[in-house]
């Protein structure tokens, strides 16, 4: 069976990211264990919208720490697919060699000095990249089942629903703790998405190798 159990980018970093957003003297949403909640009677007095423009810029911090761990995830991903892979289908060969050679230039350096949230995006598809040659390799190997999948797919689902439990509408003024939130929906959403998106699958995954591997980099925290 293969490591899928790390916890999704949305439960590690972006848990991270509201952390360092700022204060807590916003009003804490997330009582629901589906949905967050707002105070909006408190939210309303706390500024007047059209006084506090949205920041053009994510205001928040983005630790390094998170990109090391896009980093780190990524190539342990890559390092369980070898550089020389031997197929039978050499159309499948051909395209996965092809994919693990563009996947490692994603790797060819650790980061450093992440300052931007777009930054860290790149990691963070770059590490996807990584989860989908991985997937495709287990799966035409015959070492990535349906119930991997489902396995993995389960976790995703519980580390997005603690995600949410816990989260806290956080920043030094009213404006900020908005562009972080909204920034951390969109990445919430797009899980949210990807675990109700579901790809027909044959049960033998060897038959779609390419197609497996699109999931396991779904699931892996691929916003669309």
């Amino acid at each position: 069976m293969p490591d899928w159990r790390r916890r999704a980018f949305l439960a590690s970093s972006v848990a991270g990211l509201t952390a360092v957003a700022g204060c807590s003297s916003l009003p804490v949403v997330g009582d629901s264990d589906d949905e967050p909640s707002y105070d909006y009677q408190r939210l309303g007095d706390a500024a007047d919208p059209d006084a506090v423009p949205e920041p053009s810029l994510y205001p928040g911090s983005v630790p390094d720490a998170l990109a090391e761990a896009h980093y780190e995830r990524g190539r342990s991903l890559l390092d369980g697919v070898p550089a020389d892979l031997s197929f039978p289908n050499g159309v499948v060969e051909a395209r996965l060699t092809d994919q693990r050679e563009r996947a490692a230039e994603g790797f060819a350096a650790a980061p450093a000095d992440v300052s931007s949230v777009g930054t860290l995006g790149q990691w963070r598809r770059s590490r996807e990249d990584a989860a989908e040659v991985r997937g495709a390799y287990d799966a035409a190997s015959g070492d990535l089942t349906q119930a991997d999948i489902a396995d993995r797919r389960a976790r995703v689902r519980s580390d997005l629903r603690s995600f949410r439990s816990d989260w806290s509408y956080r920043g030094d003024t009213v404006a900020e703790a908005v562009a972080v939130h909204r920034q951390l929906e969109r990445l919430a959403s797009s899980t949210t998405r990807s675990l109700l998106e579901r790809r027909r699958l044959p049960d033998d995954l060897q038959s779609a190798v390419l197609t497996a591997g699109e999931v396991v980099a779904d699931l892996e925290g691929r916003p669309r």
